[in-house]
């Protein structure tokens, strides 16, 4: 199959909902190229498949778009149909590790970044994740060699992450 596709629909707990999108054939790509933006939640997005993954990329420089991902979680939505339904889902970081990182916001004051440590606060994440069909949840450990979900968060500097999802479209 050369071309696979599918409808995504990405949701920000506690962020602006994105846009219904189509995932395109995944192609070499430089990391730094974005093909869709959402210019409420400060976030760029390419959304693209191959024949057995879909690949979801996101990217911010916004506080606080990093500051809700990495304290509110990321859930990310995906209906074939495009109706916007969220019965099936994939949610790392959870929104219960803010208690894990022993704080409330990362950061000491909302709109700076005065002694604000990105890598810290990522790497203080849980390595837990979510994927729930319909209901039925799966407790997904990040680190496992066993889980066909892979995902990571990335600093690129101290205000900017990278969010890879890459997730077999047989799921």
């Amino acid at each position: 199959m050369n071309r696979l596709f599918f409808f995504a629909i990405i949701l920000l707990s506690s962020c602006t909902s994105l846009n219904k999108v189509q995932s395109t054939g995944e192609m070499n790509k430089n990391s730094n190229e974005y093909t869709y933006s959402d210019p409420d939640s400060k976030i760029r997005y390419d959304i693209s498949n191959d024949s057995k993954y879909l690949h979801i990329r996101l990217n911010t420089v916004d506080y606080t778009a990093v500051s809700k991902i990495l304290i509110s979680g990321l859930r990310i939505c995906f209906d074939v149909n495009g109706k916007k339904s969220t019965k099936v889902f994939f949610e790392y970081p959870l929104s219960q590790n803010r208690r894990a990182l022993g704080q409330g916001r990362p950061g000491p004051t909302a709109g700076t970044t005065d002694g604000f440590n990105l890598n810290r606060i990522i790497n203080g994440l849980s390595n837990e994740a979510e994927f729930d069909r319909d209901g039925v949840k799966e407790r997904i450990i990040l680190t496992s060699n066993d889980s066909d979900i892979k995902a990571s968060i990335k600093a690129v500097s101290n205000d900017e992450i990278t969010y890879d999802l890459i997730i077999p479209i047989r799921m």
